[in-house]
């Protein structure tokens, strides 16, 4: 691991140490990979912090939680040779465009990106399109996603 990497990482870990102890919660794990932009399922993350959970640790040190961290990085890594393009999303809410006019309902894409296994929750699609300005009751499905994703890598 790089030292400017392992620097960010251990000062995102102290702005999430509110007690002093040189600790986060267990429950702030997902909060510090999201900040190190590491992206994983629930699924994935849960097989590395079950151990904690087990028994019963509510809060962890630094060296507890780089391995964790250097494993669900090595996942992602592999998973981004493999991520989808700026098209294949615009391709996917093509199936929403029901006229064939490039445009899916404000419902239509609610709907869309709160279903699934890890679905947004309303609020976070709220939020989603409060961010992106989305007020219409028809949105540019190819606006959209290229809004999001350039708007992600730019993160």
């Amino acid at each position: 691991m790089s030292k400017n990497l392992n620097g960010n990482i251990q000062e995102q870990f102290q702005l999430l140490d509110n007690v002093g102890d040189g600790k986060i919660a267990v429950m702030d794990v997902p909060l510090l990979l999201r900040a190190s932009k590491i992206v994983v399922s629930e699924a994935d993350l849960e097989v590395y912090i079950k151990q904690w959970k087990e028994k019963q640790i509510e809060r962890i040190t630094i060296q507890d939680f780089l391995p964790v961290f250097s494993a669900l990085k090595a996942v992602t890594d592999e998973t981004q040779k493999e991520r989808p393009q700026i098209e294949d999303f615009a391709a996917l809410l093509d199936n929403l465009d029901y006229h064939k006019t490039g445009n899916v309902s404000d419902l239509d894409l609610r709907l869309f990106l709160q279903q699934g296994k890890e679905g947004l929750s309303e609020k976070e699609t709220n939020q989603l399109f409060q961010f992106m300005n989305l007020t219409g009751p028809t949105i540019c499905a190819s606006d959209f996603v290229r809004t999001l994703l350039e708007d992600d890598d730019q993160r």
